[in-house]
């Protein structure tokens, strides 16, 4: 089974991409919603990280700590929901950043009860 990758946006909603298209799937998505750059070297991965955007590579995932005023960016609800329900679609590394990320910007309780069936 493949695993998920892409970009998972505020709402829970998954852009995907290829292994190797990260790059010029954040400038398309940047785009599309017609984000504003800050800098002039903004990546447009970059800009998507501190809008509160999850990146999901098949080695990886993860996000900005900080947006651009310096507030901590926590998992939203809709997010966890999307790690939750899609749980077993993700590989052992990937399983092991969303722990991570969980335990200091999501919900982790929660995460496990539904690991239990709670």
């Amino acid at each position: 089974m493949a695993s998920i990758i892409g970009f998972l946006n505020k709402d829970g909603v998954l852009f995907p991409c290829s292994s190797y298209g990260h790059i010029s799937r954040a400038d398309e998505i940047v785009e599309t919603f017609n984000m504003r750059k800050k800098g002039q070297y903004a990546l447009g991965e970059d800009i998507l990280l501190k809008n509160g955007w999850i990146c999901i590579r098949i080695t990886d995932v993860y996000k900005s700590i900080y947006d651009d005023e310096k507030n901590i960016l926590f998992i939203t609800p809709k997010q966890q929901e999307f790690f939750e329900k899609h749980k077993a679609d993700f590989n052992e590394r990937q399983l092991a950043h969303i722990e991570s990320l969980l335990k200091d910007f999501g919900i982790l309780y929660k995460y496990h009860q539904r690991e239990k069936g709670e």
